[in-house]
Parts: structure tokens; sequence; C-alpha cells
């Protein structure tokens, strides 16, 4: 059936319309030309081949007839071109209007035009009626009654946008619409100017989707990631409690404070020990990853010195490592106090030297940092002496869930969390992070982030 739309305008749509005057023009440009072109040859020669008066009389009122005579051949054939080429024109109109109409009344987005003014709508789609639910003969008898089927908390942005953002092409906007029969739509719309030749806009042209079924599919996702999260969250602090319990009381036993132990008691004690701080690297690693994909991995920056946060790391890795792998500590005696995460900086040491020390079973790992003023950063470099990664497997090191060991003897243990948070914490605070590895010799990993000095002298001045 034919829509409402079509019926309503026949006229051009997105062309310039063309001016009227410019054959008319054209032609009296031509005839004054050769006017006054046959005056000024036809005088002279005349003048200059008869000197009776009587006979250059009768010479002059045949050349008056037959300048009539040219003059309308040619005018006639101009005309005709002129006509002719208009008519082409027309026609070329016609059919892309035609091949317009048939886009915009075959597709389900909704094809809107306007005038530069706002306050007439040239044409519309039948897909208006679709999305709105609306006649579309209501609209163009009424230019704003589209924007009134806009729920109300919308409405007013829209009309401010509409006003303030189409003519410069910056208009996308996603709002509600009330359909009559009271069941609520999202829509996309999007518009830009048209302008002719001089660059002045003569319409406003829009494409508007119903993005109804995309926004409740992205709630879902979003309600479903929420509940995720919330549960990894508490079971994670679930778990977490009584291991804390676990770990306190075997240092306690290996302390000697409730009795005396010998050395065998020990070496499993240490054992425990190692393995409640795998579980312990594990849940705190869930926690990490559950504020990351909940967007509640927030900063919190404030002045950290240095060099406490050095001798903190270095007590978490005084146990025995359980395997002949040395810690080697390269760090500056005197590092100065910047203005980081300090809880976000941890996390993203512990994970780096836990990494290394997963795929390292024999040989050293090299912890390196320093302060590089002229940078306003501070360094961190962690090296190992382990397996290594292939080339071709660099470029995924730090997505979720990646493992380096993904055999399916899966030697080395872990889920894939830890440089997925080294990554996603150096963003964060700003930084940047950079890995080299050769299979079977080792692995070097460098991350810079800013120290943040000069941005707090500057909030202090």
């Amino acid at each position: 059936m034919e829509s409402a739309s079509v019926k309503h305008k026949q006229g051009n749509l997105l062309s310039a319309p063309l001016s009227p005057t410019r054959v008319t023009l054209r032609l009296a440009a031509l005839y004054g030309v050769l006017g006054i072109a046959w005056i000024l040859v036809s005088d002279q020669i005349l003048s200059s081949l008869v000197a009776d008066p009587a006979s250059l009389t009768r010479y002059q009122t045949l050349k008056g007839i037959s300048y009539i005579f040219v003059t309308a051949i040619v005018f006639c054939l101009v005309l005709r071109h002129e006509l002719v080429k208009r008519q082409a024109a027309q026609n070329e109109l016609l059919e892309s209007n035609e091949k317009f109409r048939q886009l915009a009344d075959n597709i389900s987005s909704v094809l809107w035009i306007t005038n530069p003014e706002k306050n007439r709508i040239i044409y519309v789609s039948p897909g208006y009626e679709r999305i709105w639910g609306r006649s579309a003969d209501g609209l163009y008898s009424s230019a704003a009654s589209w924007i009134e089927a806009i729920v109300p908390e919308d409405r007013e942005r829209i009309r401010h946008a509409t006003m303030t953002k189409q003519d410069s092409g910056l208009y996308d906007e996603e709002y509600r619409i009330e359909r009559p029969d009271g069941s609520i739509r999202w829509v996309r719309d999007r518009a830009f100017p048209a302008r002719n030749k001089a660059g002045k806009i003569y319409r406003i042209v829009g494409v508007a989707d119903d993005i109804t079924e995309k926004k409740n599919a992205q709630e879902e996702i979003e309600t479903a990631s929420k509940i995720k999260s919330d549960f990894l969250n508490v079971m994670s602090h679930e778990l977490r409690t009584p291991l804390n319990i676990i770990a306190g009381y075997v240092e306690l036993l290996r302390e000697g404070v409730l009795g005396t132990i010998e050395a065998k008691q020990v070496e499993a004690l240490e054992k425990v020990t190692r393995q409640s701080r795998e579980l312990l690297i594990m849940i705190n690693g869930i926690l990490d990853v559950t504020r990351i994909e909940g967007g509640a991995a927030l900063l919190d920056q404030k002045a950290m010195d240095l060099n406490r946060f050095i001798q903190e790391i270095k007590s978490d890795y005084a146990l025995p490592l359980g395997k002949p792998v040395e810690i080697v500590w390269q760090c500056p005696a005197r590092l100065p106090v910047i203005y980081s995460d300090t809880a976000k900086l941890r996390s993203i040491v512990q994970n780096l030297m836990n990494n290394a020390l997963k795929f390292t079973d024999l040989g050293t790992i090299t912890f390196a940092c320093r302060h590089l003023a002229n940078l306003g950063a501070v360094e961190l470099k962690v090296e190992d002496t382990g397996i290594g990664i292939p080339p071709e497997k660099l470029p995924y090191v730090f997505d979720l869930f990646w493992q380096a060991d993904s055999s399916e003897k899966r030697l080395h243990g872990g889920v894939g969390l830890g440089l997925y948070i080294v990554k996603k914490f150096t963003d964060l605070l700003g930084g940047q992070i950079d890995v080299q590895s050769e299979p079977g010799k080792g692995t070097l990993i460098t991350v810079s982030i800013p120290d943040g000095i000069s941005h707090q002298r500057s909030v202090s001045a």
C-alpha cells in the first residue's frame, strides 16, 4: 500500500531546486551581445560600401529585418537547447527522488527531512508509522508532533539538541517515546545538514532507528553481570576470612608460640603457608577482576613513600619459596614520595612477582625500580628466567583467563587473572606496560606510571 508520506509530497527531496530564471537570463544576455555586435559591424560595412542616402536607408531597413529574423532563429535554437537540458535534469531529479523513495519506503528506519527552520516536514518514511504508531499525515500537519511523543524526562533535552546540534551535524541522540497504546520504545535519532553549492543549508536530513531490543538486551546483560559480580564478591570475602585465620594459626605454629615443633613439621607448615598464599592470591585476583568488570575500580591517589612501599613488598616474599629460585632486588637506597594509588600499585607489583614465581622453577627473579624525574614517572621491572612466552602469543598475554601454560597437564596452575589485572590497573593509573620474552629464557615486563609530583605541585599552588 502506498504510504501517506509518498502521496503527500511529490517534489524534489534532497536536491536543491532549479532556478526558473536561468534560461531567461542566458537568452537575454545572448540577445544583447548579438544585437550590439550586429549594429556596430553592419553600420560600418554599409557606410563604407553605400554612398547614396536612399540606398543606405533601404539597406538599413533590410538589416533590421534580417537581424530580427536571425536572432529569432538563434533564440529558438538556444531556447530548445536549454529546455532539453532542463527536461533532462528534471527527469534525472525525478528518477533520483523515486529511487530515494523506494529505498526509504522499504527500510525499517525512519528517514526524515525538514526545512532549515525545522517547522515543516518535507518528507518522512513509512517507518515513522511503524515506530511511533502515529499517522505520517499528522506529522505533516504538525511538525512538532513527533517530539510530543517523547517521554517528559527526555523531551526538553531532545528539543534543545534539535535546535542546537542538527545544523552542525552533531545531532546523535537516544530517547524514549510513548506510543498511543502506552508502550515505550527506545529511539536513536541522527541528523545532518544538506547544503547547496553556495554552502547554505536548505534541508535537515535525519535517520531514526528503534533500538528497544538492543536496550533491553543491554539491561539484561548489565543485570546478569551485576549478579555475577555480587556473587563473586561475597564468595571471595567469605573464602578469604577463614583463609586468613588458617594462615594466622600456621604462623603461630611455625614461630613455636603453641609449642615446640620439629624440622619436618616446620617444612610441612611452610607448604601450608605457600598453598594458603596461592589461594589468597587467587581470591584477591577474583576481587580485583570483579571490581574492574563492575566499574568499581576507582582511583584513590595519595602521597606514598616509595621506600616504605618497596620494603613492604620485600617482606611479602621473605618466606622460603620452596624451589631453587632467588629474588634479586635492585632499587636505589633513596626513592621519593610520589602521588599514586598504593593499593593498585601493590596489586600490579604482586601480580607481576607472583606470575614470575609461578613460571620460574630455577634461576632468578629480578625486581628493579627507579624514579625518572625528567619524565615524571616511576619505572618498575620484573625479569625472570622462566619458561618464556612464544612471540605469537605475546598479543594475548593481557587477556582475561589467558595463560602461558595452556596444555592439558597445566603444570603451573592459576586461572589467568594476574596480567589482566596488571594491564587494567596500569591503564587506570595512566601508565604504560611493555613485555619482552623469549621461550626457554624468560620474560621481562616493564611498567611505567606517572609519579604525580608535578600535578600535585600545580594543585597545591
